[in-house]
């Protein structure tokens, strides 16, 4: 696993995309990888963050390592990763995506990722909004939340209403 980690700090993209791709494959005993693969999401191709974000999801594990970098991913706008093309989904789109997949398959309690979670309801994409919506209203140390459910099942009806009111294409 040595040399794969060690590839993550090539100057080659094509080298580093590679690597991620292949300790994303070892999954979960690639743990020791995250922190090198967190180093990764501010790179100015999004396909390196992308590839970097699904290696975590994979793996699983050691996720935390990771969360400074992914609070910045969802904070920063990029405008290398704009896609310019309304018929696909921005470089952007598909990194916060990823980055909530991570994030949800990390074993992280949902309580503690509450905070990211909300952020993930700000994003322009509506398939971001569905999958946070998911996780949001999970049950908390047995503590059962009606309104909070109730407020989410509300979101997740109407999610599409702002960018269906705005001629804005959802995918």
């Amino acid at each position: 696993m040595q040399p794969l980690l060690e590839l993550q700090r090539h100057d080659d993209t094509w080298m580093k995309l590679n690597a991620a791709y292949a300790l994303g494959e070892i999954g979960p005993p690639a743990a020791c990888a995250v922190p090198e693969l967190a180093k990764l999401l501010d790179h100015e191709m999004h396909q390196v963050a992308r590839v970097s974000l699904d290696a975590m999801a994979f793996i699983g594990t050691n996720i935390r390592a990771a969360l400074p970098a992914i609070r910045k991913l969802l904070t920063v706008d990029n405008p290398a990763w704009k896609e310019t093309d309304p018929n696909r989904w921005s470089g952007q789109i598909q990194a916060r995506f990823n980055a909530l997949c991570a994030l949800l398959n990390s074993g992280i309690p949902v309580d503690e990722l509450d905070n990211l979670l909300v952020t993930f309801l700000d994003d322009e994409s509506a398939y971001i909004h569905a999958l946070a919506l998911q996780a949001l209203p999970q049950e908390r140390d047995g503590e059962d939340r009606p309104g909070l459910r109730h407020a989410l099942d509300y979101l997740m009806t109407h999610r599409w209403d702002h960018m269906l009111a705005h001629g804005k294409r959802i995918f």
